[in-house]
């Protein structure tokens, strides 16, 4: 399924992508290593939610989904081990 992008036609989508960068421009992201910390990604998903129409707790899903990954955590082999059911 293709994912399309904001309409950057739109002044609003733009306002609110601007805002949102404008507010987290100057704050450091952590590694998705390093877990959540200022809730920086936050801001980010929530801003992307509202201007593409989506669930933002979709999006809350999807990152924790991503942290737990462990090519993103920057794990190697001997770090990580599969949970057994």
């Amino acid at each position: 399924m293709p994912v399309r992008g904001p309409d950057i036609k739109d002044p609003s989508a733009l306002t609110r992508l601007g805002d949102c960068w404008e507010e987290t421009a100057n704050i450091e992201v952590p590694l998705f290593r390093e877990g959540e910390g200022n809730g920086v990604r936050t801001l980010w998903d929530n801003a992307v939610a509202k201007v593409m129409d989506w669930d933002p707790n979709w999006l809350t899903e999807l990152r924790s989904l991503l942290h737990e990954e462990p090519h993103v955590k920057s794990l190697g082999r001997e770090e990580f081990t599969e949970e057994e059911d």
